[in-house]
């Protein structure tokens, strides 16, 4: 649907997803590449950045990211925290979950990856910046 909507013809090669708990002190760093990476957090805060770690969003329950391509980036507990490759989070015993066991609060994050072949809608794609947060409108008072 994102291909057919910004691009002219489908063009995404493929897509991965993966369900994230954590606990305590952690860090994940995502591989650039050709892809359109997203992020949901669920539950708890994580803080995101691409470059910089002292210009990280701070990322709460709710809040979806949106990375472009070629963008080496960062989510962890806290800004600058150390961080390992993504696949190298331990999995859970069901082998579909991965899991940081850990002192303190815990976060819950939803991670896609979009791989584009050729096109990576360009006019769409260099309008954004290199991350884009998006937040749930706030709740409203029924009546």
């Amino acid at each position: 649907m994102f291909s057919r909507i910004c691009c002219r013809g489908p063009r995404a090669r493929g897509a991965a997803f993966s369900h994230t708990t954590v606990h305590g002190a952690w860090g994940v760093q995502f591989a650039s590449g050709k892809r359109v990476s997203v992020h949901a957090i669920v539950a708890g805060d994580a803080h995101l950045w691409a470059g910089a770690p002292d210009e990280s969003l701070r990322l709460t329950a709710g809040d979806i990211v949106l990375v472009r391509e070629s963008q080496l980036h960062e989510m962890a507990h806290a800004p600058g925290a150390a961080c390992v490759p993504f696949h190298d989070l331990p999995l859970d015993a069901t082998g579909r979950q991965r899991v940081v066991d850990g002192d303190g609060p815990e976060t819950v994050f939803f991670c896609g990856a979009y791989d584009f072949a050729g096109d990576l809608c360009r006019p769409l794609l260099d309008s954004l910046p290199a991350t884009v947060r998006m937040r749930p409108a706030s709740a409203r008072p029924c009546g």
